[in-house]
């Protein structure tokens, strides 16, 4: 008797329980609708966008409205990476590229630019020897230049320029580079170690000389590195000397650092 009684209760809960699950397939089937009309809905398809750029003068409004297929498309579908890749791809200029969401059918683009933080410059022939180089420095003539190229804190080579900017220069002795590509040869890699070292140490950077496996400073005091020895250890007996030149109120005009002993002048004192 306890068996049929819990049989019987069983089965009027299982009748029971029929009602409901069709009433929940039903509200996914509607919700899902729902949520496939709203997603496919003009109502969030892109039709304007706010444009800030940052150092990227280069990238031009009207292919972002025009060529770069952005409007028209649902916001709440864009995701943003693929067209990031095409932009930079497009302009080598651009460093990165944010979007913001605006509900409910404009997006915001934040374009920053490559920043300038080298300027190379290719030189044809060298009127100097080394030793001459090293004692004083001469700007190669116009003759013996070739191009210029302005270089990033990435070491990515993003522009070419006819003329002489403000940024620090450094001369080398190399035929050109391609646009778009991070530098790959070690001396400038590791020269632009060195300038972000020599500003960091408040030494003025204007102009350098990548000559064979030297690279010759022309600030005050004048720096001498070696390119074939460790840069780092070279940046430190560097750091030392200046440390020490402050302390004891010393004018330093020349520094050579190729030695394990490094070479080092200082400015004559007036009497």
């Amino acid at each position: 008797m306890w068996k049929r009684k819990s049989y019987l209760i069983n089965n009027k809960k299982r009748k029971f329980n029929y009602p409901h699950k069709f009433f929940l397939i039903f509200l996914i089937i509607v919700f899902v609708s729902a949520g496939y009309m709203v997603f496919r809905s003009r109502v969030f398809a892109i039709k304007n966008f706010d444009l800030q750029k940052e150092d990227a003068n280069c990238v031009e409004d009207s292919y972002i409205k025009e060529k770069s297929g952005i409007l028209g498309r649902n916001l709440l579908l864009f995701n943003g990476e693929k067209d990031s890749k095409d932009l930079k791809k497009q302009f080598i200029c651009i460093k990165n590229v944010n979007f913001s969401k605006i509900i409910p059918n404009k997006i915001r683009i934040n374009i920053i630019g490559r920043k300038s933080a080298m300027q190379l410059i290719s030189v044809n022939n060298w009127e100097a020897s080394a030793s001459s180089l090293i004692e004083n420095i001469s700007t190669p003539s116009a003759s013996l230049i070739g191009d210029f190229y302005i270089v990033d804190d990435e070491g990515v080579v993003f522009s070419k320029e006819s003329t002489l900017g403000d940024n620090p220069k450094v001369y080398f002795f190399k035929k050109g580079f391609l646009i778009g590509v991070q530098l790959q040869d070690e001396s400038l890699k590791k020269a632009q170690i060195i300038i972000n070292q020599l500003r960091n140490n408040g030494i003025e950077v204007k102009s350098m000389t990548i000559y064979n496996n030297l690279f010759i400073v022309d600030s005050l005091p004048r720096v001498i590195f070696s390119l074939d020895g460790n840069v780092d250890v070279q940046i430190a007996s560097l750091q030392l000397i200046l440390q020490k030149a402050k302390i004891n109120g010393d004018n330093l005009a020349f520094i050579d650092l190729r030695f394990d002993k490094p070479i080092v002048k200082f400015v004559p004192k007036k009497n």
